[in-house]
């Protein structure tokens, strides 16, 4: 069995203990109120809390439609109370992390020298794909704390946590290759070529051949013209009267 394989069961083996622990201790109490139940377009999340009260039990019913976040939040302790409050929120990497803040409290009984106060903001991030993380600030309370939630079910419904999540991969700029002009190419080459090679346009080149040609064709009649003058010289009798003794 693989590292990874070892670690995931590990992980949801935790969940799955925690989770009757968690239901137990809050059916248990009368003090406590009765666990949430998610609807199933929801997720539900249970786990503790730290801050002002270190001994707060969390439940929490995720609802993500698109990158908007609802839900409510309910604390429970033996030393403060119990509070249920709703909450709105958006994604702002998706199954990484959201920011969310609570509207209004749907029920609170806090015990004797405590007081609620809303959670002015929440910024959750999913370490696996069953575990959430989140550090939390009230401004009117003063507290500033931290939640660790597991998703409920996910043993149930075959999840698994997947490990850590790596994070989304950075769009790559897209590179556009725009095609040459190849009219302008091909003109661009014959220049070339014509300036290196001293080439003509076909019909200057058969005007020069044309007239090489006939230069060659006269030049071939004036020395034949030449030669024949030169023998007749040679065979022509020789005038004695116009010649020295």
């Amino acid at each position: 069995m693989s590292a990874l394989v070892v670690r995931v069961f590990a992980a949801l083996s935790v969940v799955a203990l925690a989770r009757p622990a968690f239901s137990q201790a809050v059916t248990d109490d009368p003090r406590r109120p009765p666990p949430l139940q998610a609807p199933p377009e929801c997720q539900l999340y249970r786990g503790s809390a730290r801050g002002n009260d270190p001994t707060q039990l969390v439940e929490l019913v995720l609802c993500v439609d698109g990158s908007s976040v609802r839900g409510t939040f309910q604390t429970s302790s033996l030393n403060s109370g119990w509070s249920k409050r709703s909450f709105v929120g958006s994604v702002i990497e998706p199954d990484v992390r959201l920011a969310l803040r609570e509207t209004a409290f749907l029920e609170r009984r806090s015990n004797p020298g405590w007081r609620f106060c809303l959670i002015d903001r929440y910024d959750l991030r999913f370490t696996t794909r069953t575990h959430i993380e989140s550090d939390y600030h009230s401004t009117d309370c003063r507290d500033d704390g931290h939640i660790s939630v597991d998703l409920v079910g996910a043993l149930d419904a075959g999840v698994s946590d997947g490990g850590a999540l790596e994070p989304p991969p950075r769009e790559q700029p897209r590179v556009v290759i725009t095609p040459p002009d190849l009219q302008s190419v091909h003109t661009r080459r014959r220049g070339l070529f014509e300036r290196v090679s001293c080439a003509t346009s076909p019909t200057a080149a058969r005007d020069a051949g044309r007239r090489e040609l006939l230069a060659f064709v006269c030049a071939a009649g004036v020395a034949l013209v030449l030669r024949r003058s030169r023998l007749d010289r040679r065979r022509a009798p020789i005038d004695r009267k116009t010649v020295g003794s």
